[in-house]
C-alpha cells in the first residue's frame, strides 16, 4: 500500500512540476469515466490531453534578435506536439466493501498501445492466459503460438511507423 501511494504520488507530482514549467499545458479537462462492472468491481477510463511545447532555439528567434517575448507563455512560436494519455483501470472490491486490487488493464500514448502493454499481452499469450482480443490485433484464435506472437511483433512495430509517416 506505501508502495503504491508512493507510485500515484510520484506520477501526480512529476506531471505537476511538468505543467509548471509551462512547456507541457493541459489541452482540455481531463475526462474520468466511472463504472460498476457486472462483477462488482470499479472500472475506471482516464484520458488525459496535454500539449508539450517543441523547445525554443536561440538562433534567428525573438531573443536573438532583441525582441522580448516574456510575455508569450509559446516562445517557441506555438510549435509543439499533442500527447493524449489513456488509462484503463480496475479496482477490485472485498467482501467488506474495501479496494483490494488495482488493476492497470490498458494504457495508451495517442491511441496507441504503449510498449509495455504489447509485450504484457505477448507474454500472458504465451503463458496460455487468455487476453483482449484487440490486443491480438483482431485475430481470433486458440493457443498462441510464437509464430503467432512473432507475426503480432511485427504488426505492431509496422503500425508504429506507419503513424511515423503521418
Amino acid at each position: 500500500s506505501k508502495s503504491y501511494n508512493r507510485l500515484v504520488g510520484l506520477a501526480l507530482s512529476s506531471l505537476h512540476a511538468a505543467i509548471q514549467t509551462n512547456r507541457v499545458r493541459l489541452a482540455a479537462t481531463p475526462r474520468p469515466t466511472i463504472q460498476i462492472t457486472p462483477r462488482g468491481s470499479i472500472k475506471v477510463d482516464f484520458i488525459i490531453a496535454l500539449w508539450i511545447d517543441a523547445p525554443s532555439f536561440p538562433i534567428g528567434g525573438p531573443r536573438s534578435r532583441g525582441v522580448d517575448d516574456s510575455n508569450n507563455s509559446m516562445g517557441n512560436g506555438g510549435f509543439g506536439v499533442p500527447l493524449k494519455i489513456e488509462v484503463d483501470s480496475e479496482y477490485i472490491i472485498d467482501g467488506a466493501g474495501k479496494i483490494s486490487e488495482h488493476r492497470i488493464n490498458e494504457t495508451r500514448l495517442n491511441g496507441i498501445l504503449t510498449p509495455g502493454d504489447v509485450f504484457s499481452s505477448w507474454i500472458k499469450r504465451l503463458a496460455g492466459e487468455s487476453g483482449d482480443e484487440e490486443r491480438d490485433f483482431g485475430r481470433s484464435r486458440g493457443a498462441p503460438s510464437a509464430l503467432d506472437s512473432l507475426v503480432d511483433a511485427i504488426a505492431w512495430v509496422r503500425s508504429m511507423q506507419g503513424r511515423k509517416r503521418k
